[in-house]
């Protein structure tokens, strides 16, 4: 079991530090389409879409950045790149939950009350882990929705994925699982 520990530690933590880059690259994406139009659409259309389609896709959040004539519809590229900032931030705080109720529930971490899952952070940390599965369909599905409304219907293609939504809700029914179980320890630690 320590062994497991250990791995989803090390893992989690990897996730969360590539997400937390990934969510710096799209900001920086989204400077250089806002300030260097022009050396963006001749560095995409010559070294990233020259044999694609132009599709981008993060977390089923999906466009299509090419026109008509190859070149990029840059605001398509900045609407995508605010979505996959934010989607990247939710999934680094997914990460970085996972990686601290793993430090918490052995009691190393600052917070932690002792070695044991049934503590409150740990029941916070997990519902917030549903809550952000949830938020990045949603996010998918409005930033598509204002993705269509700015650069037409030709651009855009709706795709939610419904199973982080599932996830999401059957880790916010975790939740009261570990509540219970956070309550009945207080009892406990109150009787002896």
């Amino acid at each position: 079991m320590k062994n497991i520990n250990r791995v989803v530690s090390i893992v989690s933590k990897a996730l969360e530090v590539l997400h937390w880059v990934g969510a710096a690259s799209m900001l920086v994406l989204l400077f250089c389409s806002i300030f260097s139009r022009e050396w963006m659409n001749r560095f995409l259309t010559d070294n990233v879409f020259a044999a694609e389609s132009g599709d981008v896709s993060t977390y089923g959040f999906s466009l299509s950045l090419l026109n008509a004539d190859s070149t990029v519809n840059m605001a398509s590229l900045r609407i995508f790149a605010i979505g996959a900032f934010l989607t990247f931030i939710l999934m680094a705080m997914i990460f970085r939950n996972v990686y601290l109720i793993v430090k918490t529930a052995h009691g190393k971490s600052w917070f932690s009350k002792g070695c044991t899952p049934f503590q409150k952070d740990i029941v916070r940390m997990v519902r917030e882990i549903g809550i952000f599965s949830i938020g990045i369909p949603v996010l998918g599905l409005i930033f598509t929705i204002i993705a269509q409304l700015v650069s037409g219907a030709d651009h855009v293609e709706i795709s939610v994925n419904f199973n982080s939504i599932i996830m999401g809700i059957l880790v916010l029914c975790l939740t009261q699982v570990f509540t219970y179980g956070e309550k009945l320890e207080e009892d406990t630690k109150g009787l002896i």
